[in-house]
Parts: C-alpha cells; structure tokens; sequence
C-alpha cells in the first residue's frame, strides 16, 4: 500500500515544524545561557551557598557582587566566601576572603573529585582571614565532617596568585604552636619579578617566636609539586636564638628543601635544640656561622665557625628525621676548648642561659637536667679538639682530646677517651644511662705519666729570692714546690637527675700516686708547723725534699669519700691524712698529721684541721698539743728560763713507711700492667 501525496506533506510539515521549534528552542537556549553567561549567573549564588553548606557541614555565605563563567573553563568572581568555624572554637570563622577571582579546568575538577590535589589555574584574592585551630581532643577548625582527617588540608597547587593582604591563626596544643602571620604575594602570570612576603610571631613549644621570610614567590616552593629551589632571605626570633638565612628552598609546607648561609646566635644551644628537635646541652652564649642543606628528611650542616664562650669549634653534621628514632652523626673539631664552658651542662645556668644560685650555703647545682630528652634521639660524633683549656690553676691544657660521643636509646656514653697532657695522658669513658628510674651515671678514668711540675702552675720555679741581699741571691730560684710523675685512676657511679643528686650518691674508688717526686722543705715544715725552720727556710734558699711515698687512696659511699690511705713520705717528715669529705652536706673533716725524723728547735706539733663547707672551709690547728707543750715550756722556764725551750725542740723518730703505701702502689702498678696487655 503506498502512501498518499497528502500523508506524506503533512508529515513533512510536522517534521520542518519540529525542527524550527528544536533550533529556536536551541537559540533561545542559547540566548539565555549567553545572557545568563553574560550576567554572571546571579541566580547560582544561593544554590551555590546551599551546595557548599551541605558539602562542609558548615554555615557558608558566598557575597555579592556574584559572577560565575562556565564556557570554556569555571570562572568565578565574588565579593567574598565566608565559612564558618565548627562550634566550641572561640574564633569569628575558619576563613573570609575578599574580592575573590578564581579560574580552574573542568579536568581539574574532575581530578579533584578522584582526590588529586586541587589546581587552580589563577586565584585573586584581595584579602584573606584563616583561622587553623585544633584542640586537645584532636577536633580542628578544617575537620568539615567527623569522618575527615585532622591532618592539616593539602595546599592546592596554582599557576598565577595575588594575594593583598593576608592572616592566619594558627593555634595547635598538640604541636605547642600559637602563632599569628601576616603574608602577600604577586606572582605568576604577567608578573616577571615575583615577590612574596611572610611574618609570623607567637609561642612554639613554651617559647616566643617571631620570623621572616622574604622569597621570589610562593607558587614554586609551595604545594604538592613544589621542587624549585627559589632564592629566599628570613630570619627567626625564638627564646633569645636568632637564625639568619640566605640561600634556597623549596616546598615549604611540605619536605622543606633548604640549601643556604645560616647564622645562629643564642644565649644557650638548648634553646635551639628545643627548635629544630635536637638534643643540646645547655651552654654559655653562642655565635655559629655555616651552612644548612636539607633534602629527602636528612639535614646536614657544616659548621665552619662556633664560638660558645670562650670556646672556639667547628664541625660538620647529619641529621636524618627519617628514621624511626632521629640520629646525628658527625664530628665535632675545635681549636679550643675552655672546660669551664661545660659547666651550664650540669646546672649552673637556665637553658635560656639564666645564671642559677645553688641552696644557701651549698656550690653544687641542684636543677634537675633535661635526661629525658636524651631518648629523643640517637648520635654517633667523633670528637676532636686540639686544645682544652682547663683553668687558671694549670700551666698546660689537655692538646689533644679525642674521644666518641654516642647516645643509643637513652644512653649518652663519651668513650676511647684520648687525653694528652704535660707528657702523660688520660683515658676511660664516662656514662649515663637513663632508664632507670634514677639515672645511672658512671665514671672510669685513669691517668699515667703527668709530670707535675709541668702541670700544675704552682709547681712551677718560683722568682728569685727577694731577700734583702739582692746581690747575694741575684739569679737564685726557688725549687718547684712539688714535682714528679703522676699516676692514678678513678671508678666512680651514681644515681641522680641533678649534679647535687650525682654527687651526693657517689660509690667507688679513686687513688693516684706520684712517682720518682719531690716536695717542697718549706711546705713539709710549714705542714709541721716548725717555726724555727720554717723560718730560716724563708729567709733562705728552699731545698726539695725526696718522696719516698705519696698516695692517695680514698673510698667513696653514698658521696662519703673516706681516705685509706693519704701519705707523704720524705726523709725529714711523714705526713698523714684522714678524715672524710661529705659530699652530701657539702662538708670537710679532714686532720693532716706531721711526724717529724729529726731534730728540730722551736716546733709547736699538732695536726691541722680543715672542717667547714665546701663554700667555707676552716683551717684549724689542735689547741692542746700547742698549749701542752706551752704550758711545760713555762713550768721549766719557772724552774730554769734556758730549760723553757726544751718542750719546743722536737728530736724527731724514724717513722717507718707505712705496709700500707707499698701495698697500694703494688696495687695500682699491676693493675696498670695488666691495663696496658
């Protein structure tokens, strides 16, 4: 059946018809979306306000003036986006920006909802306020549901950004941060010399803080991409540590790439080591100059000047955070090495450097030391100086220490120590273990070969006489006071988190010896307390007197050291030590005896005592062997005035060295033998 001419017009018809409402529903489709395209889509804001309220879970308010682009790309321009904070946070909003022009591809938009990092091809924003608060429980003001992480949002990668005027709140418990910045930036695009600025001040970790930062641009140092090393000038403030830098870096909020100068100057390195999270001992006032690389979670630094009071090193160190436990290795050389400069270490200064008064009457520090913070981390250092400077009572300086400094889960050891000094050495190990309750500190230490007279400056040739007879002693010298060789070691422990707490535990031994010595006449009579030669030895020339004997042996428990034996033996006099020092009182009680071998007229016998604290001792003689020997001077001076003098001459007796001192030596030289095997 064919159909008829008629049928086929009218569907013609109706077809053409249809196809004339389709393009004019097109065109007029077309108009309206270029009208609306051309108007900006006003109508969109609400929906929009309500899209991201219900996205974020949070109060979202989208200002005019509005105007949204689809064609090509999304083009958005608004008079700013407002979002609220989550309730229980005391802060206005989590973020209100102004004047706001953003552009970004659909394909981005898609790679976003696939949780890439968001890209935006160019964001203006006149201002902005952000508010970054977490607390204690672990909720943020970038939690947008109880679902999302509160981890801090990744930062969005952008072609082209200005930003005006710039501020965040950054308030964190759980990082000890407290902070407000203050940053803008104009870059990318048509600009051909970027420029970006950041400042911030506040607390981290208990203490101020306050820094700079001035780079060429933010785009390529920040973000999930970030890998050019941009040239960039700051400096930071923190607990009276200032850091300057000039150099490099590169993803800033992310890894942190840095390669550049750096400057440090602080009252102490433990303030810095608060900042950066490296254990530091406490110190005197530091200057440091070198250079800081960072990359891939290991720093490495090179020190090529340090200056921690009079203290002169250097050194080059690697710190890698990406391990399980942070460790630095390295090595720490200096020409100079003053001991006094160990001091803070132990307690004697704030680790903000602060001086500290030891309780009324005491010396020993008593502020409990930072041993926790020994778990931190662990460090391998090998140490060399090349001069130790150890005061004002020594001719000679330890040139050279050497030693390894080691820190392996909470336990700080400084071992293969290698001290030179005055033609002997010293050398052992010293320890502290921190997981004990109490800290375990030890100390093993022996030293062979001192020669004395070297050493200790009072040993040293005294001026020549200054008798009245210039002439006659004219280029005399004194003998040394003491000389000889000295040997000794000490085994020491104990328990504390103080060095008043070390001190006051301390168990173990010490001895030391002097070998092939001599000592002073003038200081045995004087010892003695013979007037007669002692005199004559002032007015005259002084002699060296032979040791026969001098050690030392002494016990130590819980800090009571109690001498064993503490002689001197020379052909004229034995003179004898005992008593005790209490190191937990801070007291002295100590008697020193002389017992003369020969005749000697107008001698007054009797021991000496040293008692008193630590801060001030008192040097005492025994009252009644004086006033005996007074008391019979005058019943013969009644009898006799020439026999008055009788009780003061003393007519000696050969007092035979002691078993003791031979046994002690004995001792301390096969022990030294089988040291050296």
């Amino acid at each position: 059946m064919t159909s008829s001419p008629i049928f086929v017009s009218h569907v013609k018809k109706i077809m053409i018809t249809l196809l004339r409402v389709a393009i004019a529903s097109l065109f007029i489709l077309a108009m309206v979306v270029a009208v609306c395209e051309w108007l900006g889509w006003p109508f969109l804001r609400a929906p929009m306000e309500a899209f991201l309220q219900n996205t974020l879970q949070r109060q979202v308010r989208v200002a005019a003036p509005f105007k949204l682009h689809l064609l090509g790309n999304v083009r958005l321009q608004a008079g700013g986006l407002w979002i609220a904070a989550p309730t229980g946070f005391k802060v206005p909003q989590l973020m209100d920006a102004k004047e706001i022009n953003l552009a970004l591809s659909y394909q981005d938009i898609l790679a976003f909802k696939n949780n890439l990092p968001l890209h935006i091809s160019a964001l203006t924003v006149k201002s902005i306020d952000v508010n970054l608060l977490r607390h204690a429980d672990g909720k943020a003001t970038w939690q947008f549901n109880s679902s999302s992480s509160a981890k801090a949002p990744a930062l969005p990668e952008i072609d082209t950004l200005h930003v005006g005027q710039g501020k965040l709140l950054m308030r964190d418990p759980l990082t000890q941060t407290d902070f407000n910045a203050s940053f803008d930036t104009q870059e990318g695009g048509a600009n051909k010399q970027p420029v970006s600025h950041v400042r911030a001040k506040g607390t981290l970790r208990h203490y101020a803080i306050e820094g700079q930062l001035d780079t060429a641009g933010f785009l390529p140092i920040v973000g999930a991409n970030a890998k050019t090393l941009l040239k960039s000038v700051g400096w930071v403030k923190y607990g009276g540590v200032r850091v300057d830098f000039d150099g490099v870096v590169s993803d800033l909020f992310g890894k942190l790439n840095i390669q550049g100068k750096v400057q440090v100057k602080g009252a102490s390195l433990a303030v810095l080591g608060v900042l950066t999270k490296v254990t530091l001992p406490t110190t005197r006032a530091f200057v440091m100059q070198g250079t800081l690389d960072k990359s891939a979670g290991v720093w490495k630094a090179d020190i090529a000047n340090a200056t921690i009071g009079k203290s002169q090193l250097s050194g080059s160190f690697r710190f890698n955070t990406g391990s399980p436990i942070p460790t630095l290795d390295g090595q720490l050389n200096g020409q100079r090495f003053v001991l006094a400069d160990l001091a803070p270490a132990f307690g004697v200064l704030t680790p903000e450097g602060e001086a500290l008064k030891p309780p009324a009457g005491r010396i020993m520090p008593d502020r409990l030391l930072d041993l926790p913070a020994l778990k931190n981390m662990n460090a391998h250092v090998d140490i060399n100086i090349h001069r130790v400077d150890l005061g004002n009572a020594f001719a000679q300086p330890i040139a050279p220490f050497k030693a390894m400094l080691t820190l392996d889960k909470g336990k700080l050891s400084l071992a293969d120590i290698n001290a030179q000094t005055a033609q002997g050495k010293v050398n052992g190990q010293l320890s502290v273990d921190t997981h004990p309750e109490i800290p375990l500190w030890k100390a093993d230490l022996a030293w062979d070969g001192i020669q004395l007279q070297q050493w200790i400056k009072v040993a040293n040739k005294r001026s020549a006489s200054k008798s009245k007879s210039k002439k006659k002693n004219k280029g005399q010298n004194q003998p040394p006071y003491f000389t000889g060789t000295l040997y000794g070691k000490a085994s020491l422990e104990g328990n504390g988190r103080s060095t008043a707490q070390i001190f006051s535990s301390l168990d173990g031994e010490v001895s030391a010896y002097i070998r092939q010595g001599s000592i002073s006449h003038l200081i045995i009579e004087g010892l003695g307390l013979d007037v007669a030669q002692g005199i004559g030895l002032l007015l005259g020339k002084d002699e060296s007197l032979a040791m026969d004997c001098a050690v030392v042996n002494m016990t130590a428990t819980n800090g009571l050291l109690i001498p064993r034996v503490a002689l001197i033996d020379t052909p004229v006099t034995l003179v004898l030590s005992d008593g005790n020092i209490n190191l937990n009182n801070e007291h002295l009680a100590l008697r020193v005896t002389a017992k003369p071998k020969n005749f000697s007229p107008f001698t007054l016998r009797t021991p000496i005592h040293v008692d008193g604290s630590f801060l001030k001792p008192i040097v005492t003689v025994e009252k009644w062997p004086i006033a005996r020997t007074i008391l019979a001077s005058i019943v013969l001076g009644a009898i006799n005035p020439l026999a008055a003098i009788l009780p003061l001459f003393d007519f000696g007796a050969k007092t035979p060295v002691t078993a003791s001192c031979k046994q002690t030596i004995a001792v301390l030289k096969k022990e030294a033998a089988a040291q050296k095997q």
